[in-house]
């Protein structure tokens, strides 16, 4: 914001200025369509050195068809889902080597598009927003479209302690509908040790205004701390702790003959509105929460050894 408000403020160049931020946010529809994707910028050396910091490392429990299309559950959310950065907006873990023929796109809030510049480095790096148009833009590229969202979303934040996995899942569903609508499976991710790179704060008395405030802005604001540049003791620098990123085993999602909802609007309409819609998406859901069980303990003796409690969904 600064850089721009000086390059608006000085007269040699504001008029660039505000052609920048008139393209922005008024023509730009690359948050939802992901057509500013850039492999060069996925494969620079800087993500593998950032990377290498903790380090972080993607696990393939099983391969994946590229004749398909995913989506793909991250959790946790941590404070800013490091694990999810590297290994789905960069090739510093080694994504298209462990999925050769996926086209992966990691979604986060609207919001963090509205910063100018910043965005630019988003946007290259193949993060889209979370809307609805982005889901129907980016999977109707066909076979090996891949989305990646972190379901929990900024109300897990504030509950990103280490040795927990507290995931908010349980009403949790959109991503469920969206699977129905556009063909794809689902495919439960876990980041284990997401939650133990920093300290969460956490008080009864904050809880109910840090809630508030998410409500209001749409992101939360955990207080947490981490290590400094020269002290372990404290800081707002991440801990150097291994963040483990374990990719599941697709739960494959039915084809709706489009006769069943001909009397709704649309398929989403008759998923939300009709008892039976409602009822395919719950089976779902129900089967993807058991898939996220499944690997979680499957690796949970392997990534997740120093934990203080199991994995719990709300």
């Amino acid at each position: 914001f600064a850089a721009v408000g000086v390059l608006a403020y000085l007269p040699r160049t504001r008029p660039l200025a505000l052609a920048y931020l008139a393209y922005t946010y008024a023509f730009d529809k690359s948050p939802s369509t992901g057509s500013n994707k850039s492999e060069t910028m996925r494969k620079n050396m800087w993500w593998r050195w950032f990377s290498d910091f903790f380090p972080v490392k993607l696990v393939r429990s099983t391969p994946l068809s590229p004749e398909k299309k995913y989506i793909f559950g991250y959790h946790p959310h941590g404070i800013i889902g490091v694990g999810a950065i590297c290994s789905f907006a960069t090739e510093a873990v080694g994504f298209s080597a462990l999925f050769p023929g996926l086209d992966v796109f990691l979604l986060t809030l609207p919001v963090n598009f509205r910063v100018p510049i910043i965005r630019q480095i988003w946007l290259c790096m193949g993060l889209c927003d979370s809307s609805k148009t982005t889901f129907k833009n980016l999977l109707s590229r066909g076979s090996g479209s891949t989305v990646v969202c972190v379901i929990g979303g900024a109300a897990e934040a504030l509950q990103a302690s280490p040795g927990t996995l507290e995931l908010h899942l349980n009403r949790r569903k959109g991503f469920v509908r969206q699977g129905l609508i556009h063909g794809t499976s689902l495919v439960p991710v876990i980041g284990f040790g997401e939650n133990d790179i920093w300290d969460v704060y956490q008080s009864g008395a904050l809880e109910p205004v840090q809630s508030r405030l998410q409500k209001l802005f749409g992101f939360s604001m955990p207080i947490f701390f981490g290590r400094g540049v020269f002290t372990y003791g404290f800081g707002f620098l991440p801990h150097r702790r291994p963040i483990n990123v374990v990719v599941g085993s697709a739960i494959d999602l039915p084809t709706i003959d489009p006769r069943v909802y001909k009397e709704e609007a649309c398929l989403e309409d008759w998923l939300c509105k009709s008892e039976e819609g409602r009822k395919i998406v719950d089976e779902h859901h129900a089967k993807y929460a058991e898939g996220l069980m499944k690997l979680y303990d499957e690796y949970k003796d392997v990534y997740h050894k120093e934990r203080t409690s199991e994995m719990v969904l709300v």
